[in-house]
C-alpha cells in the first residue's frame, strides 16, 4: 500500500507486519491487573506507577494504551526473524522513534514514545542487554521459540494499522482487530463467548460491545471496514452468549513479499560493509549479515584478502558447530589478534597512525604490515611512536572550521531554541564536527528528561555547552597525497631520527 506517511511521500510502499499470537498476548497482558488497579483507586490506595528519569510525573504501569500498541507494531516491523535488533548504539531509542515517524501517518509524540517504551520494557515485552563491547542487543519476546528452534505461530497484519484512520479507533477496537487478524488465517469466521470478550475489551454491557462493532464494521475513511461481518447471538435464556465475526478479506495479506524492515545501523565504512556482505553471500552464510555493524567495526582496518580469510574462519565455525559464535565480537577479535597483521594494526591505532593508512585500497594494509613482519612488537611500537609527530606535521593541515560544518538537520533543530549558540561554541572551540553531531544526538535524552518543563530548551543547550568544553580542539586535519605509502616513510624517518638521537 502507498500510504500518506514518509515512505509514501518518497514513493515507497508500506508492507504488512508479522505478529505472533504469543507476542500479542504478552503485550495485552499489561492489562491483566487493570480491574485490580481500578479497585485500588476506588479504595484510595496508590496504583503501581513508574517515572521517566528525573521527571516526577507518574504513569500507570498496568494500563495498556494506544501508543503501547503502536510501539509494539513497529517493533515487530523492525526486528529480525528471531526478534533481535543487534549491535545498537547508545542512541538506539531515537532510531526506533525515527522508524515510527517513517511508517505511521500520524506518529505518536516523542514523550508518548518514551512512556510506552519504558512501560513495555518493565512488562518484559522486550529486553535490552548491553554487551561488553558497549553495543546493545534488543530482543522482542515471543517472536522465536529458542527451545523448539522455530518461530511462534504468526500472521501478517495489513499495513492498514499504520494509517491515521486506524490510529483514531478506540483501544478496544484495535485490540479486537489485531487478535482477529492473527487468528483468522483461512477460517471463514471466528467466534468468542461474550464473557471472554467483555474481559478482553474491558467492557461490561452489550451496548458497549455494539459501539466497538460499529467502529469495526463501518468504512475506515477511504478504506473498507475492518470486519466484513459481526453477529451477536443469544442463548435460550435470552442473554448474549456468543459473537461471530470475520476480518474483511481486503485485510488478509497473502502476498509473499518482505514484511520485515530490520533496523539497520548506518555503516561508517560502506565500501567495507559492501565487500563483507558480498563475501558472506559467496560463502553461504548471508544470515549473519544482520550483524554488519559488529563485522565492520572489527574488520575495518584490514585488507580485503584478510577479511575474506577471517570470514572463511567464521564459516568453518558455523560448519563445525551448527551455529554462529554467541559473542561474535570476541570471535572476530580473537581471529584478528592471533595474526601479526592484527598486532601491527593495533599498535598503529594506539599511536594514532591508522588515519594515515589508506584502508580502502585492496592491498594497502597487507603492504603496510608486511614491512614490519620481521620486527618484534616492542621495536614496532618504538618506530611508530618516534615518527608519529613527523607524520602528523607532514600530512595534516590547519583546521579552519566553518558554520555549515556544525549544522545538523534533526528533530532538535526544529524543536529546541538556542542550538545555534552551542554550534557556534563548538566552532569557536574547533571541535571535530563529527563528534559534535554525535553529541547533539545524545542530547536528545536530555530533551526527553525535561520535555514537560519550561526550561527544557535551556537545559538541552546548557548540557551541550558543558559537554563541548570536555571535547578536544582539532587544530589540524588530514591532508594525504594520493598513493602515500606510509610504511616506507616510517621506515626511513625512524632511522634518520634514531641516528640523530644517537
Amino acid at each position: 500500500m502507498i500510504l500518506k506517511n514518509k515512505r509514501g511521500l518518497n514513493g515507497q510502499a508500506t508492507t504488512g507486519v508479522v505478529i505472533s499470537m504469543a507476542a500479542l498476548k504478552n503485550l495485552l497482558s499489561i492489562n491483566n491487573r487493570f480491574y485490580e488497579m481500578a479497585e485500588r483507586k476506588k479504595a484510595g490506595l496508590p496504583n503501581e506507577t513508574f517515572t521517566l528519569g528525573e521527571n516526577t510525573r507518574e504513569y500507570d504501569l498496568h494500563h495498556l494504551t494506544n501508543t503501547d500498541i503502536e510501539l509494539f507494531i513497529i517493533l515487530n516491523k523492525i526486528c529480525n526473524t528471531r526478534g533481535y535488533i543487534r549491535d545498537l548504539q547508545g542512541n538506539f531509542k531515537y532510531q526506533i522513534y525515527q522508524m515510527i515517524c517513517e511508517y505511521y501517518e500520524a506518529p505518536m509524540s516523542v514523550s508518548q514514545f518514551y512512556v510506552a517504551y519504558e512501560k513495555c520494557r518493565l512488562h518484559s515485552v522486550f529486553t535490552v542487554e548491553e554487551t561488553a563491547s558497549g553495543e546493545f542487543i534488543f530482543k522482542l519476546k515471543h517472536v522465536f521459540n529458542e527451545q523448539e528452534d522455530k518461530s511462534y505461530y504468526y500472521q501478517v497484519i495489513s499495513p492498514i494499522v499504520f494509517t491515521e484512520e486506524f490510529s483514531k479507533l478506540s483501544l478496544a477496537a484495535k485490540k479486537w482487530f489485531l487478535k482477529a487478524a492473527v487468528q483468522q488465517n483461512t477460517n471463514a469466521h471466528l467466534n468468542n463467548n461474550m464473557t471472554s470478550l467483555y474481559e478482553a475489551l474491558q467492557k461490561r454491557y452489550p451496548h458497549q460491545i455494539r459501539e466497538v462493532i460499529n467502529e469495526l464494521t463501518k468504512p475506515l475513511g477511504e478504506f473498507a471496514p475492518l470486519f466484513s461481518m459481526v453477529e451477536m447471538t443469544k442463548n435460550s435464556r435470552g442473554k448474549y452468549d456468543k459473537v461471530f465475526f470475520s476480518v474483511n478479506r481486503d485485510y488478509v495479506v497473502k502476498d509473499k513479499i518482505e514484511f520485515r524492515d530490520t533496523l539497520a545501523i548506518p555503516a561508517r565504512y560502506p565500501r567495507k560493509a559492501s565487500f563483507i556482505e558480498k563475501v558472506l553471500h559467496e560463502l553461504g552464510i548471508a544470515e549473519i549479515a544482520d550483524r554488519m555493524n559488529i563485522l565492520v567495526q572489527k574488520l575495518k582496518y584490514f585488507g580485503y584478502r584478510f577479511i575474506r580469510f577471517v570470514l572463511k574462519q567464521l564459516k568453518a565455525f558455523f560448519v563445525r558447530n551448527g551455529h554462529f559464535p554467541a559473542d561474535l565480537a570476541y570471535f572476530l577479535a580473537k581471529e584478528t589478534r592471533f595474526t601479526k597483521m592484527g598486532e601491527i594494526l593495533e599498535i598503529a591505532e594506539e599511536v594514532n597512525l591508522t588515519p594515515y593508512i589508506d584502508v580502502n585500497d585492496d592491498n594497502r594494509i597487507i603492504e603496510f604490515c608486511s614491512k614490519f613482519f620481521n620486527f618484534n612488537n616492542r621495536t614496532i611500537t618504538k618506530m611508530f611512536r618516534t615518527v608519529q609527530p613527523v607524520i602528523e606535521e607532514q600530512f595534516t593541515k590547519p583546521f579552519v572550521p566553518e558554520p555549515y560544518m556544525y549544522k545538523n538537520d534533526n528533530y532538535l533543530s526544529m524543536n529546541v531554541c538556542g542550538l545555534t549558540a552551542a554550534r557556534l561554541q563548538a566552532m569557536r572551540q574547533k571541535v571535530d564536527p563529527d563528534q559534535y553531531r554525535l553529541l547533539e544526538e545524545k542530547s536528545f535524552n536530555v530533551y526527553i528528561e525535561y520535555q514537560n518543563q519550561e526550561n527544557r530548551d535551556q537545559a538541552v543547550c546548557d548540557w551541550l555547552l558543558s559537554q563541548i568544553e570536555k571535547l578536544p580542539s582539532v587544530e589540524r586535519k588530514l591532508d594525504l597525497p594520493k598513493g602515500l605509502k606510509l610504511e616506507d616513510i616510517i621506515y626511513k624517518q625512524f632511522y634518520i631520527i634514531d641516528e640523530q638521537i644517537a
